[in-house]
């Protein structure tokens, strides 16, 4: 399952996924040429832009490296295109519409360093509101509910003790290259939206940490580029693929009525505020793909190196 186009030499690979948001993606990298700790190179990976974003990026930013695809494939798969042309130790990802800190990969690095099992390292994410609030301070996962964000709307001064974390928000979040090679990247077949969380599940599921790091602060405008039916979509449908993909069975089949009965509730919530055809939509979308991802299922195995009990913790440890 590992991919063995990633290569690693010592430093940290900045990569930049992008779709349109020209002048978000030229604030995003305006405040990474500002970091303390320089990194080895900045990717900016252009999903199949039509706002002649690549050509900007080349023109005021010369040193950093665009990867263009040649059409719109999503997050995971230009997330994954930069992954693996990457040739640092470390790779950071970071959103177009994210504005980091000057001190944003430096405290990423340091928790990386402390601990040679950390997989994948989290940032305080802020919204871009004024006050900020806290977005994400790493994720949630419990086996009976659908991933959440962790901290959402508290005090930007909150969460500010570094832990461990279920995962990490994909928005602004640093990956050992070795532990990608060992647990494979983002699942491409998710597209969007806990697509972060189902590879920090892989990673628990191979032994690896998740951790936070409150001192890597970054802002997040946040959903710039898909409507809001879209992101609600694939909430919807990647909640139930995540479940049946990475869930150990011996947890499967104890929490599969509180599986089932979520679904029920979310149909009968959405009916209630409108979006029922939406929800069930995305439902039957993901019935669809089922079969798929239970054959996804003997790929996690074989990367799999913890007990059930094991896993159970990491769904409490934040």
């Amino acid at each position: 399952m590992g991919s063995d186009a990633i290569t690693s030499s010592r430093g940290v690979s900045v990569v930049v996924p992008s779709y349109n948001g020209r002048g978000l993606l030229m604030k995003c990298l305006e405040s990474l040429r500002r970091q303390t700790y320089a990194p080895l190179e900045v990717i900016v990976v252009d999903d199949g832009s039509t706002d002649g974003s690549a050509e900007a990026v080349r023109k005021t930013f010369p040193q950093v490296r665009v990867v263009r695809l040649p059409e719109n494939r999503g997050f995971c798969a230009a997330a994954n295109a930069g992954i693996s042309s990457a040739r640092g130790s470390y790779v950071a990802l970071i959103n177009n519409d994210v504005v980091s800190s000057p001190g944003w990969l430096g405290a990423l690095v340091g928790v990386m360093e402390s601990d040679q099992k950390i997989a994948a390292c989290a940032s305080k994410v802020l919204t871009q509101d004024d006050p900020p609030r806290v977005e994400s301070a790493g994720d949630l996962y419990r086996p009976w509910r659908s991933p959440r964000a962790r901290g959402a709307g508290r005090p930007k001064d909150a969460f500010d003790l570094p832990g461990p974390v279920f995962g990490a928000s994909a928005a602004a979040a640093m990956y050992r290259a070795e532990a990608l090679r060992d647990v494979g990247l983002f699942d491409e077949g998710l597209g969007s939206y806990y697509e972060d969380v189902e590879l920090c599940f892989r990673f628990h599921l191979g032994g690896w940490k998740v951790w936070y790091a409150p001192e890597a602060i970054v802002r997040h405008k946040g959903h710039g580029t898909a409507s809001a039916d879209e992101i609600l979509f694939r909430v919807l449908r990647n909640d139930v693929l995540v479940y049946l993909k990475d869930m150990p069975a011996a947890l499967l089949v104890g929490c599969l009525p509180a599986l089932v009965a979520r679904q029920g509730y979310q149909l009968l919530y959405h009916a209630s505020r409108g979006s029922f055809d939406l929800c069930w939509r995305a439902k039957r979308e993901a019935c669809r793909l089922v079969p798929t991802f239970l054959r996804k299922r003997r790929e996690v195995a074989r990367v799999r190196r913890v007990s059930a009990r094991t896993l159970l913790g990491t769904f409490f440890a934040s």
